[in-house]
């Protein structure tokens, strides 16, 4: 079983699309990993189950708020979460 998909345009000469598609001299080479579309279904499949959709419920309804409370009553209105300000 192969590990790998190559798609491969047979000649990208004369398309509009070519500055915005690659950046390549040739033509576009497309390689997609079977196992990463493999787990990639998994995950779909996880966040689209009945357990997924309670606990993402459950998120929203739990901490979500809080942080929202926290923000209006300080009067904050905007987190910076990459770190400090010099």
């Amino acid at each position: 079983m192969p590990k790998k998909r190559l798609y491969r345009r047979e000649s990208c000469e004369g398309c509009p699309f070519k500055k915005t598609c690659t950046k390549a001299q040739g033509d576009r080479k497309i390689t997609v990993s079977l196992k990463y579309l493999r787990y990639k279904q998994q995950a779909r499949e996880k966040l689209r189950s009945e357990e997924s959709h309670a606990l993402w419920v459950r998120q929203m309804v739990e901490p979500e708020s809080v942080f929202g409370q926290i923000k209006n009553n300080r009067g904050f209105r905007r987190f910076l979460l990459g770190g400090c300000i010099k």
